[in-house]
């Protein structure tokens, strides 16, 4: 015995995809995965008229509001019209059935109904085949759980978005909607129908991972990214090369892993792209890390040049050639894995007291009339160049900001990490802020 707002997800039910069907297992919360698109949907939907590109209307109008708790959308369009810009049919109203339990709870076993609405069919339209994933993609969609009188059969449930990224969240969506019921074995979504318009509010929503403290196997970062697909997260920041540890594999510099903690806890490339390949299909961006000029002291395992002295191994010796050489090396060959467009080049935490007392280092600062925090700054800077040479946007620690904000580059992203305080300043200089 169900409400009349409960519904059953049979067993096997057909997910539709135009072109390419997909089907999809009921038991949530995990959701399927879009597979690749090659063209727009075909299919019509019932309360807009088709588009001479495709059956299925794009979603014309951005809802200013997210709707990541799952909580049906009542807001965003105007009286009497769609956030699609189309009237609402009688049988997809806003919100949920009234027969919510308080607190959003299913209604309790001991007043359900003989009524049940099965799900049949997800259809999923997708209005692009563009699979490009960057900072800011689309990821809006909206999501119709049918429901009708008692009794009655309906079609299922469409998940309707301009790119397959926001196909994913709808999915993510949907799949939070069910719930399994243990005394009839059966998923169920209750409170139909439902109707939920949503698009993230923040175009960068992210988790910082430390692989290089704590080596983590490629297995397990997957399970990372996985986790973050169910919160709805885009961007994982990967600060893969620190003091303690060197584990990625560079091409171009084969003996900086050399600074691994041992040869069985590293990433070769191969790793990497696996990494970036897994979290694509999760709508996923890496923003990799390596933090330069102050916790870099495992690149001298494997290059010792790059410490100003056996004494002073970080920051890197800011008066060699050869300590940017291997920096562009580093970007070049990490630029043929990471195609996100932010790229963090660290810069926080800097000791400058041992270039001081590092003879040649000392030195090259006084034949060029400077500071150590001016040679801070000279690392930055040419570090960020030789970024931005790579289409990369440069990220850096707001310690970068608070001691030479105004010399930054304008391209700068400041990331916050210190407390309050850095960020309306940042944006006062026109800096976009993390």
């Amino acid at each position: 015995m169900y409400a009349p707002s409960s519904m059953i997800i049979k067993r096997e039910v057909s997910v539709t995809s135009t072109p390419h069907p997909i089907h999809f297992s009921p038991k949530c919360p995990q959701h399927p995965k879009i597979p690749s698109l090659s063209s727009p949907s075909s299919s019509s939907s019932p309360s807009s008229s088709p588009s001479p590109s495709h059956g299925r209307k794009t979603l014309r109008r951005r809802i200013p509001t997210s709707l990541y708790d799952g909580s049906p959308s009542s807001s965003g369009h105007s009286p009497g019209t769609s956030p699609m810009g189309t009237k609402p049919s009688p049988s997809t109203p806003i919100s949920p059935s009234p027969s919510m339990a308080p607190g959003g709870a299913p209604p309790s076993s001991g007043s359900r109904e003989s009524a049940a609405y099965d799900v049949s069919k997800l259809t999923i339209s997708v209005a692009s085949d563009n699979e490009t994933l960057q900072l800011g993609v689309d990821e809006s969609y909206a999501l119709y759980v049918g429901g009708g009188a008692s009794l009655s059969i309906v079609g299922g449930a469409t998940i309707e978005a301009n790119t397959v990224y926001g196909a994913i969240r709808g999915l993510e969506t949907f799949s939070q909607l069910c719930i399994f019921n243990y005394d009839t074995k059966n998923v169920e979504v209750y409170n139909a129908p439902w109707y939920i318009q949503d698009e993230p509010r923040f175009a960068f929503r992210g988790l910082l991972l430390d692989t290089s403290r704590h080596f983590l196997p490629v297995n397990v970062i997957k399970q990372v990214i996985d986790s973050m697909s169910y919160a709805k997260l885009n961007v994982l920041h990967w600060h893969i090369i620190d003091e303690q540890s060197f584990p990625l594999e560079v091409p171009s510099y084969p003996e900086l892993w050399k600074g691994s903690y041992t040869k069985w806890e590293r990433y070769t490339i191969e790793d990497a792209y696996e990494v970036v390949d897994f979290a694509k299909k999760r709508g996923i961006n890496i923003m990799a890390e390596i933090d330069i000029p102050g916790h870099a002291e495992s690149w001298g395992s494997g290059y010792p040049d790059l410490w100003p002295s056996p004494n002073c191994t970080e920051p890197l010796d800011v008066t060699k050639n050869f300590t940017f050489e291997v920096i562009s090396g580093i970007l070049s060959d990490m630029r043929k894995i990471f195609p996100f467009g932010l790229f963090h080049l660290g810069g926080d935490e800097v000791n400058t007291e041992c270039w001081n007392s590092t003879a040649h280092v000392k030195q090259w600062l006084q034949e060029r009339n400077m500071t150590t925090k001016d040679a801070y700054q000279y690392f930055v800077l040419r570090a960020q160049g030789l970024a931005i040479q790579l289409n990369w946007i440069p990220v850096n620690w707001e310690e970068t900001f608070n001691t030479f904000s105004a010399n930054l580059n304008p391209l700068t992203v400041v990331h916050n990490w210190l407390g309050p305080g850095v960020c309306p300043k940042a944006v006062a200089r026109v800096l976009d802020v993390l």
